[in-house]
C-alpha cells in the first residue's frame, strides 16, 4: 500500500463518478439510477425518514388540523435535496424507474426491513401527488416580485399540461370546466394553427388568443381587446388559487393529496419581509384549505431562529416537523462512499497513528477556534483519513459561505468536493493527485485552494488575483504560497481566528513531518512586511484585503514623516512607555531626587518628560559608525560646570527604529486622514485595524529602543559608566 488510493475500499474507485449536486430536475431513469445507488442511509437520516412519515401519515388521516409544514434544514451540500427529492418521488406513483416504481429503490437503501415496510404501506394508503421547485434554479428578480406561492401555482399549471402563461393557462382551465375544448380547437384549426404547437409560444399565443376568447365567450369579451386589458391579480387572490391548483390535483388525480417540495427556500426569502409573509400566508392556506390533505416541504440552509424575520415561520413549520440534517452525517456518508479502507489498510493506518500520534495531534491542533475536533484517535484517524476532522468542518463553513455568495450555482456538495481534493486534477499537489502521494500524505487547506478556485473566484475575485500574485513574487508552491492560500480559503469561514498557528495547523501534509510553525510564521512576517500586498491583521486575524483597501495601501505607501513626526513619535515611546514614572533616586534615604528627561535633537534638547527637575538625562540617538566620536564629545560636555546636573545617555542609532518609526507614522496619518469617511465595511475594518497595528509597533519600537539605549552610556561628570552595567531595563538603568 504505497498510495494513498491503495488504501481505499477497490470496490468502489474513488474516481469514479459523483453526481457534483442534487436538484430536482435531474430526473431521468439514467440519472436517478445513479444517484440513488450511492444514496447512503444513515442512522440520524433514517430517524428523521421515520419522523416524517409518521407526521405524513397522521396528518392524511386526520382530521385536518394537522400542521402541514415541514421544515429542513443543513448546510449546503448536507444532503438534505436528496433525502426531500428521494422521498417526494417514493410517495409518487407515477414516479418509476423502468419497470419498478422509485419507491423500490429508495426501500433498498433503507438500513432495516420496518423502514422499508412502513414507506411502503404509507406510499400504498396515501398516493400522492408531489411538486418539486428548486428556488436556487430559478431565482430572479421577476420571480421574486411573484412570490413563492405564485410559482408553486405556474408550477402547478405546467404539472397539468397548460400554458406557461398564467392568463392562457386560466383561459385553458375554463375551456376545459365549461366543455368548449373541441370548439377551441376548431377555431385554432379555422385560424390554421394546432395549439400543441402554439402554447408555449407566449408572444404569439396571447395574440391569437385574444381573437378566438371573445368567439368562445362573446358576453364576456366582446372584442379582442377586452380579453388582452384583463389582469390577472385583479380577479384571483392567494386563496382562489390555491384552491384552484388542489381543484385541478384532484380532477388530474382523482384525490387533493399534494406534496409540495421547495428547495432552497430559505436563501430565496432571506431577508424579505414580503417573501417571508408570503411563504407564512401559503402555509396557513395550505393547513385551512387542504385539510391536512395538502402539505409543504421547505429546505434551508438555515435552522428556524428565535428572533428575526424568519422566526415569522416557526408557527406554520413547528418544532416537531422540523429536521436538521446533522453535521455529522456527511462525515459518515463521505467515510462510507469515499473513505471506506480495506481491513488492511484500517490497521496499517493505526499504526502509522500510534508511531505519530503526539506530532500529528500538535502539529495539527487548531487553536482559540470552535472547529477543533474532539480528541483524534487511531479509529477516527483510520476512519477518515486522509482528513482530519477539523477539514470537514472547515469545508462545510467554506461552502456554506460560498453558497451564500454565490447563490449556490454551479457549487459542489461536500462529498465531491471531498473526491474532488483527492483525485481532481485541481486539487493536485506537487503535479501528482492527492490520491496518488504516498501513503501518511495528508489534505492540506491549499490543496482546498485549488480545488474550490473558480468557485472562491466567483466570490471574490481579487482575492484569488491576490494570491497568484503572491505566486509571482514567491514562487508558485513556496510556503508563502501554500499561506495565501490557506488564508484566502479561511476568509470565508466566519469566525475562524486565522493566526500563523493555525495556518501551519492546515498546512502539515504528513504524519512524519517536523511541524510548520517556524517556516509559515516567518513567511507570514515576509507577507506583512511587502507593501505590495493587502494582508493586514484584523482584529487578531490574518486577513487579504478589497480593491478599495489596496487603492489605500498605495497611498499609504508614499507617506513620509518630517523630522518632527519623527521626533513627535520617539518622544511619545519616551515619555508614556519608557520613563513612566520619571526616574528618580533617594538620597540617603531622605531625599528624593527625579530627573527631567529631554532627547537631543541636533543640538538642541527638547523636553520628553515635562517637569522641570534639578538633574536632566538628555538621550541621543547617533549610528554605530558615531558611537565613538560622540562619547568623547558628550564625556567633554559633562565636565563644564554648567553641565555638572546632566547626564548624557547615547544610544545607537539603526535602520530598524528608523523602520518602526516611519510604519507608526503610516499607520496613525491613513487613520487620522480616513477614520470618518464612510466607506465599505472592509475598509473601515482596515482603517480602525491600522490604529491597532500602530499601537503593537508602538510595543517593537519601545523594545528597539530600549536595546538601542542599553549599547550605550552614561556620560557623567566625566565619567563614563556602560548602560548594561547597572540593569537590564533602561528604565531601571537610570
Amino acid at each position: 500500500m504505497s498510495t494513498i488510493r491503495d488504501l481505499f475500499d477497490q470496490t468502489r474507485p474513488i474516481d469514479r463518478p459523483i453526481v457534483a449536486v442534487i436538484n430536482y430536475a435531474a430526473d431521468t431513469e439514467k440519472f436517478l439510477r445513479q444517484e440513488i445507488s450511492e444514496y447512503e442511509v444513515t442512522d440520524s437520516l433514517a430517524r428523521h425518514f421515520e419522523r416524517f412519515m409518521i407526521s405524513l401519515d397522521a396528518g392524511f388521516k386526520g382530521d385536518g388540523s394537522h400542521e402541514v409544514g415541514v421544515w429542513v434544514s443543513g448546510f449546503y451540500g448536507s444532503g438534505k435535496s436528496s433525502f426531500t427529492k428521494y422521498l417526494g418521488f417514493a410517495l409518487d406513483p407515477r414516479r418509476r424507474i423502468g419497470p419498478d416504481p422509485f419507491l423500490k429503490y429508495l426501500q433498498d437503501q433503507f438500513p432495516n426491513q420496518p423502514l422499508r415496510s412502513q414507506l411502503g404501506t404509507l406510499a400504498k394508503k396515501f398516493p400522492a401527488t408531489v411538486i418539486m421547485i428548486d428556488l436556487a434554479s430559478v431565482a430572479s428578480a421577476d420571480s421574486a416580485s411573484l412570490g413563492v406561492s405564485r410559482l408553486i401555482y405556474h408550477k402547478v399549471l405546467e404539472w397539468a399540461g397548460y400554458s406557461k402563461d398564467e392568463k392562457i393557462s386560466l383561459l385553458e382551465l375554463m375551456i376545459e370546466r365549461d366543455g368548449l375544448k373541441e370548439k377551441f380547437h376548431q377555431v385554432l384549426a379555422e385560424e390554421g394553427f394546432e395549439w400543441s404547437e402554439l402554447q408555449d409560444d407566449l408572444l404569439a399565443a396571447n395574440s391569437i388568443v385574444s381573437r378566438i376568447a371573445c368567439k368562445l365567450y362573446p358576453k364576456l369579451w366582446k372584442d379582442e381587446a377586452g380579453f388582452s386589458r384583463i389582469k390577472i391579480d385583479s380577479i384571483y387572490g392567494e386563496n382562489e388559487r390555491l384552491k384552484e391548483m388542489l381543484d385541478l390535483i384532484e380532477r388530474r388525480t382523482g384525490n387533493r393529496r399534494v406534496i409540495f417540495i421547495l428547495d432552497e427556500v430559505g436563501q430565496f426569502i432571506e431577508g424579505t419581509d414580503r417573501l417571508i409573509l408570503n411563504v407564512q400566508g401559503f402555509a396557513e392556506n395550505l393547513k385551512n384549505i387542504g385539510k391536512g390533505q395538502a402539505w409543504i416541504i421547505a429546505t434551508a440552509q438555515q435552522t428556524l431562529p428565535m428572533v428575526g424575520p424568519l422566526f415569522k415561520l416557526k408557527d406554520r413549520f413547528p418544532d416537531a416537523l422540523r429536521i436538521d440534517i446533522e453535521t455529522a452525517d456527511i462525515k459518515e456518508i463521505t467515510y462510507r462512499r469515499l473513505l471506506k479502507k480495506s481491513p488492511e489498510a484500517i490497521q496499517t493506518l493505526k499504526k502509522l497513528f500510534a508511531a505519530h500520534s503526539g506530532a500529528i495531534s500538535s502539529a495539527t491542533q487548531l487553536v482559540n477556534t470552535k472547529h477543533i475536533p474532539l480528541h483524534l484517535d487511531p479509529d477516527v484517524f483510520a476512519r477518515l483519513y486522509p482528513f482530519l476532522p477539523q477539514h470537514f468542518n472547515i469545508l462545510m463553513e467554506l461552502l456554506r459561505s460560498l453558497a451564500r455568495s454565490t447563490g449556490g450555482i454551479g457549487l459542489r456538495s461536500t462529498l465531491k468536493v471531498i473526491q474532488d481534493v483527492l483525485v481532481d486534477i485541481k486539487g493536485q499537489q506537487d503535479g501528482v493527485h492527492l490520491a496518488d502521494q504516498p501513503a501518511g500524505t495528508l489534505a492540506t487547506a491549499d490543496i482546498f485552494f485549488d480545488t474550490l478556485r473558480s468557485d472562491l473566484e466567483r466570490a471574490n475575485r481579487d482575492l484569488v488575483e491576490t494570491v497568484s500574485k503572491v505566486a509571482v513574487g514567491y514562487g508558485a508552491g513556496s510556503i508563502h504560497h501554500r499561506v495565501a492560500k490557506t488564508v484566502a480559503v479561511l476568509q470565508f469561514v466566519e469566525g475562524f481566528p486565522i493566526s500563523a498557528h493555525n495556518v501551519a495547523a492546515l498546512l502539515h501534509r504528513s504524519a512524519g513531518e517536523t511541524p510548520q510553525f517556524e517556516a509559515v510564521q516567518a513567511a507570514v512576517e515576509n507577507l506583512l512586511e511587502d507593501k505590495s500586498l493587502p494582508l493586514e491583521i484584523i482584529d487578531g486575524s490574518l486577513r487579504f484585503m478589497s480593491e478599495a483597501v489596496s487603492h489605500i495601501l498605495t497611498e499609504q505607501s508614499t507617506l513620509k514623516p518630517s523630522s518632527n513626526d519623527e521626533l513627535t513619535i520617539l518622544n511619545e515611546i519616551l515619555r508614556d512607555q519608557i520613563f513612566t514614572p520619571e526616574p528618580a533616586a533617594r538620597l540617603e534615604n531622605t531625599k528624593t531626587v527625579k530627573a527631567q528627561v529631554k532627547l537631543l535633537h541636533g543640538s538642541m534638547p527638547i523636553p520628553v518628560t515635562h517637569n522641570k527637575e534639578d538633574v536632566e538625562i538628555h538621550l541621543e540617538l547617533v549610528s554605530a559608525a558615531e558611537m565613538a566620536g560622540r562619547t568623547v564629545d558628550r564625556q567633554n560636555d559633562s565636565r563644564a560646570p554648567t553641565n555638572k546636573n546632566v547626564i548624557y545617555l547615547i544610544g545607537e542609532d539603526s535602520h530598524l527604529v528608523r523602520d518602526l518609526i516611519v510604519r507608526i507614522y503610516r499607520c496613525e496619518e491613513i487613520h487620522r486622514r480616513h477614520r470618518t469617511e464612510a466607506a465599505e465595511k472592509e475598509v473601515s475594518q482596515y482603517i480602525i485595524a491600522q490604529k491597532n497595528r500602530s499601537q503593537l509597533l508602538r510595543g517593537e519600537l519601545d523594545t528597539a529602543l530600549q536595546n538601542a539605549f542599553l549599547k550605550g552610556s552614561f556620560l557623567f561628570r566625566g565619567t563614563i559608566t556602560a548602560v548594561s552595567h547597572r540593569g537590564t531595563e533602561l528604565r531601571h538603568a537610570c
